[in-house]
């Protein structure tokens, strides 16, 4: 078991439990709160709990419909048409997309803005 905290991008940062079986995820839980343990391997402010989706993350990291490579859109938007790219051309790809946007909007750009410019332009 392995105490670690949460890798999604919330503000709980919760303190999980992490059993890897010949090192394989195969369960993670919240860590319990222990008052002797406040510091960097206890969180008291999630009180021992997590969220559904962290609970069930190593289902997602091993199932066989996960993406292991980058997807460039071709068709339209909802089409579910995508052909392979390679690492190299993906983030080649959102680099000039980066780029374009500094450009068009200046460098204080709001990313969410970004977002939905790469997706819209892709």
């Amino acid at each position: 078991m392995v105490r670690t905290a949460c890798p999604l991008d919330c503000p709980d940062a919760c303190s999980l439990e992490v059993t890897i079986t010949s090192g394989w995820i195969t369960k993670i839980d919240a860590s319990p709160v222990d008052a002797s343990l406040v510091d960097a391997s206890s969180n008291p402010l999630t009180d021992g709990w997590i969220c559904k989706k962290v609970k069930h993350h190593a289902d997602r990291v091993y199932s066989p419909e996960r993406i292991m490579t980058p997807l460039i859109r071709t068709g339209k938007k909802g089409s579910g048409e995508f052909r392979r790219a390679s690492w190299d051309e993906a983030l080649d790809l959102v680099a000039k997309r980066i780029t374009q946007s500094i450009a068009d909007y200046g460098p204080r750009f709001d990313f969410a803005l970004f977002i939905q410019l790469i997706v819209v332009k892709t």
